[in-house]
């Protein structure tokens, strides 16, 4: 075991003051003996009077800032040791102790398992003591996840590299091979399990909910929340709701035809929010909402609810005496009251074609269990974070690459006059995946290129081995989708980072041929807990840019003629441009 040289200085510098601290011993003792058969009679002056050493007795202090007095006092016919030097002495032990189990003590959890001495951590940075990092942290330059980037970088792009963040001892895992060893025991009660934010985040749990799929750790509750949740989320389920999808994507496009129509801009970040939103009240929740009024109300809580992801006070390890008062908070609530009403209006007035209802009215394979009523509410609010956030920036960051790339804006039109041809202007499900591969490719290219950054934590209950290195017990997992992006070997050519380069990594046609389809592609996660709302994401994604090639001939983007003009969002789910977008349409004929 290699100590740091700390760790054997310190001792050393403790030696050291202690010895300083105690060196007027031997005087004391001699005093003591020469005046052994004197009665003691003390002044009270004298007794209060410094007596300073000669230069023999004179002491070189290694911590001088925490120097002892050079002074003695009698007491009782002896000289002591003063109460300040051997406080301070013990300061420099305190110290000491602190370097030496620094790790443990700045950064708790950190330290390797000494049960696999021949197994090494990763390679990694702390930051700073007690906090650590903001792996959220990003740049104009980058987007969210900048910081992680860096390091990432700094140390050589490895598979698992380690990190300390909000008090949480982190060890980052990319690549599928890698992510699979890490996560094969999931559900074991000595395997991992997802984040546990009852307990150890309860503010962000009241925010966001603890009883949805998501976050439960128990492997017979979570299949049969999959079944239910994952049931009204089936294939079956969404080509019934692809007339509606239409209807709203429409509705958006209008708008964009009528700023071409007027020769002005339009900000895509709010068409692609104001789409998602639509979805997920009408066809998530099945909600009635009456009026532009109804409906923007709707939208600015959605908004303030999901503005809780990035707020630090939500990731304190205790509740906050405050947080009824917040406005992430009191967005819940409205949203809670009104997934309430929707499910007291389902029991009086029966089914109706939303997910919500399909939720509601879903019986287990024993044909009697059905899901809690917080159940229910949790994983309505879990599906319109996946519904509407991810698809809405996905949906924006393809209108960026459209906008920088004229050429493939000009074959998604063309595969959509083939798709009338064959099928008439009407969309469905099944002809959208089989006969529309390039915009298939090109969805999927956007989310190669700028995907969410990573799957959420679970925690280890036993100390791991993944690819050589430790993953020590109650470390963290953060499955990195970004960096398996960037280190996929079947699309990384050279040592440049050009596969990951919005204006040369973009290549749809490579979807179009087995031979050249990513192998490492998980922007949807992976393993037990891949996102439910992968399909329905898709499906929406597909419809609105569908819907958009056919009515608009092209568009400029307003502010960016080459990538390197994007300045980006510092915090997000995933990489959105600060300006959402800007583009000037023309109307097709």
């Amino acid at each position: 075991m290699k100590f740091p040289a700390v760790a054997i200085f310190v001792p050393l510098l403790l030696l050291v003051e202690f010895s300083n601290a105690f060196q007027t011993a031997p005087l004391s003792r001699r005093c003591a003996h020469k005046r052994s058969s004197q009665k003691p009679t003390i002044s009270s002056s004298w007794a209060q009077t410094p007596v300073k050493r000669s230069m023999k007795h004179s002491r070189l202090s290694l911590f001088p800032f925490m120097s002892t007095s050079s002074t003695l006092r009698k007491t009782s016919g002896v000289l002591k040791v003063p109460f300040f030097a051997m406080k301070r002495a013990i300061i420099a032990m305190a110290l000491g102790v602190v370097a030496f189990f620094r790790h443990n003590i700045l950064w708790p959890g950190t330290s390797p398992d000494k049960a696999y001495p021949d197994v090494p951590l990763p390679k990694g940075s702390n930051g700073c003591p007690l906090l650590g990092i903001n792996y959220f942290s990003g740049t104009d330059s980058y987007g969210t996840g900048a910081l992680m980037s860096k390091l990432f970088r700094r140390l050589g792009r490895p598979n698992l590299f380690r990190f300390y963040s909000f008090g949480m001892p982190i060890v980052s895992v990319a690549g599928i091979g890698d992510i699979q060893e890490a996560l094969k025991s999931e559900f074991r009660k000595d395997g991992v399990g997802t984040l546990e934010f009852v307990n150890n985040f309860p503010n962000f749990s009241h925010i966001f909910g603890d009883k949805s799929v998501l976050y439960e750790n128990d492997r017979e509750k979570h299949a049969f929340l999959r079944r239910l949740v994952g049931g009204a989320m089936s294939s079956a389920n969404l080509v019934q709701s692809v007339p509606a999808i239409e209807r709203v994507a429409s509705q958006q496009i209008d708008k964009i035809i009528l700023a071409a129509k007027a020769n002005s801009t339009v900000t895509m970040e709010k068409i692609c929010n104001d789409f998602t939103l639509d979805v997920a009240w009408r066809q998530i929740l099945g909600l009635d909402l009456k009026g532009q009024d109804e409906i923007e109300e709707f939208y600015e809580n959605t908004r303030l609810w999901l503005s809780g992801l990035f707020n630090p006070i939500f990731m304190m390890p205790f509740r906050i005496p405050f947080l009824k008062g917040t406005k992430a908070s009191r967005a819940r609530e409205f949203l809670t009251l009104v997934i309430e009403a929707k499910v007291e209006d389902l029991k009086t007035n029966g089914p109706d074609d939303s997910t919500l209802s399909k939720m509601f009215f879903s019986r287990d394979e024993d044909g009697a269990t059905t899901l809690t009523h917080q159940e229910l509410v949790d994983n309505g609010l879990i599906l319109i974070l996946a519904g509407s956030e991810t698809s809405s920036s996905t949906l924006v960051n393809c209108m960026l690459l459209l906008g920088l790339h004229k050429d493939v804006l000009y074959k998604l039109q063309e595969e959509q006059r083939a798709y009338i041809l064959k099928h008439g202007s009407a969309l469905s499900k099944e002809a959208l995946d089989e006969d529309c591969p390039y915009l298939d490719g090109f969805i999927r290219e956007t989310m190669r290129l700028r995907p969410i950054s990573g799957m959420e934590l679970r925690q280890t209950q036993k100390t791991l081995v993944v690819d050589g290195q430790q993953i020590p017990k109650k470390n963290y997992i953060y499955s990195n989708i970004r960096a398996t992006h960037d280190q996929d070997p079947s699309v990384r050519v050279d040592t440049t980072d050009r596969h990951m380069d919005l204006m040369n990594g973009l290549k749809p046609e490579r979807w179009m041929n087995p031979a050249t389809t990513p192998r490492e592609w998980i922007p949807f996660g992976f393993g037990a807990r891949r996102c439910l709302g992968e399909r329905l994401a898709m499906t929406e994604m597909k419809v609105f840019l569908a819907t958009l090639v056919r009515n608009i001939a092209e568009f400029d983007l307003v502010g960016v003629e080459r990538a390197d003009d994007v300045k980006w969002k510092k915090m997000s789910l995933l990489p959105v441009p600060v300006d959402g977008v800007v583009i000037r349409p023309t109307a097709a004929m």
